[in-house]
């Protein structure tokens, strides 16, 4: 082949390799639509942060209105929240937690942020007033804590409550406690003052003759209890 063909067909070869790493780029690279644009939407991380606001400012209005009552969506909404989100509307919702009105607000709220992360919401619960309906919201929030962690919650009950408030959420413990460890329950009711267990002794021999009637018509007689 002559020089003057070589001189034809380089140029025409680098052209061609030109051509072919511009398609290789085209196809590579991601489509349009899947490019992130800044400024288009906020970024991933604040989303959670967005929408526990969004849901903060819709409980701020519902209790506007009024007092405000849970239903279907709002309790399948509360129980779809991570612990952060408890941690980010609770403060924004403090004024309505502290009317003394809001018995359901707290009731719900408090139940399910006790079931997810039951330090912060101690924590938080104890700096709201002192009042027969603080004592309320941390039985509510045990509801949820002595489901999903029991050993914890009983452990927060010996040691920290004290007075009329232990007294209230040992009663309100033992059913559950009893269907799972009925001498625990015995042994709990035991903080209580000797005056009040009456009603405790029939709660945890139900719950404890629902599962093994025998060994509870048993242990019963020996404390010379009795129990519909």
């Amino acid at each position: 082949m002559s020089r003057s063909a070589y001189r034809f067909l380089l140029p025409a070869a680098v052209f061609a390799a030109g051509l072919l790493g511009f398609a290789a780029a085209r196809f590579l690279s991601p489509a349009p639509d899947s490019v992130t644009q800044v400024g288009d939407t906020p970024a991933r991380g604040d989303a959670p942060a967005a929408e526990a606001d969004r849901i903060a400012a819709r409980l701020v209005a519902a209790c506007r209105d009024g007092v405000w009552h849970t239903d279907k969506e709002w309790d399948a909404l509360l129980a779809s929240l991570p612990a952060a989100s408890f941690d980010r509307i609770a403060p924004a919702l403090r004024a309505q937690l502290e009317v003394p009105a809001q018995t359901e607000l707290r009731r719900v709220f408090f139940g399910h942020w006790g079931r997810v992360a039951p330090s912060p919401a101690l924590a938080f619960a104890s700096t709201l007033p002192e009042g027969p309906w603080r004592d309320a919201t941390f039985v509510a929030l045990l509801e949820g804590w002595l489901r999903t962690d029991l050993g914890s919650a009983l452990a927060w009950i010996r040691s920290s409550a004290s007075g009329s408030l232990r007294t209230e959420t040992i009663h309100y413990a033992l059913p559950l406690v009893a269907a799972l460890d009925p001498h625990a329950a015995l042994d709990l009711l035991q903080l209580v003052p000797e005056g009040l267990r009456s009603s405790g002794y029939t709660a945890v021999f139900e719950a404890w003759a629902a599962n093994d009637p025998v060994a509870a018509a048993a242990s019963a007689a020996k404390l010379e209890i009795t129990y519909s």
